[in-house]
């Protein structure tokens, strides 16, 4: 086993990195956990922390980890849009909802919390609000991104309705 303590803040950062991409969240939260005793703690840290417990279910932890790294990186919307997920899977729908109300605001064509925003429309009937959401996907940002075609089946869904 390797001794973590023996890298410095910049290699285990590099390294945590490597296993979000594979998904490795044991491994990255070794990690995390040993950067998280130094005298330094670069931001980064925080937001793979956040992804790292929300992938685990650990849901305040992440809440925490990513309201920590929004308030110091404003500009940083996918941890934003993952603020988001986390208060909705937490049931805070209208945490979620004004998140993502406000990143839209700043990105109009950011569609996965256009495409969230048109769930939570969904769920509550609202019916033409999450046609307006589902139909800016399908005319901004094309059959290129991964949301298009879930815009594109509800969209159908609902007009058969």
């Amino acid at each position: 086993m390797t001794n973590l303590s023996n890298f410095d803040t910049d290699e285990l950062l590099a390294l945590t990195k490597i296993d979000l991409s594979r998904d490795d969240f044991t491994s990255a939260l070794d990690k995390l956990k040993v950067m998280n005793g130094r005298n330094e703690i670069p931001l980064d840290y925080y937001a793979m922390l956040g992804r790292v417990y929300a992938s685990i279910g650990l849901l305040k932890r992440a809440r925490a980890a990513f309201t920590t790294y929004t308030e110091q990186v404003p500009s940083a919307v996918y941890e934003k849009f993952q603020l988001g997920m986390v208060e909705h899977d937490m049931d805070n729908v209208l945490k979620a909802q004004n998140i993502w109300e406000a990143i839209i605001e700043e990105h109009p064509q950011y569609a996965p919390a256009l495409y969230y925003k048109a769930t939570i429309h969904l769920r509550l009937e609202e019916l033409s609000e999450a046609s307006e959401c589902l139909a800016t996907i399908v005319e901004q940002c094309g059959p290129q991104d991964e949301y298009y075609e879930r815009a594109v089946q509800q969209l159908n869904q609902l007009n058969i309705q």
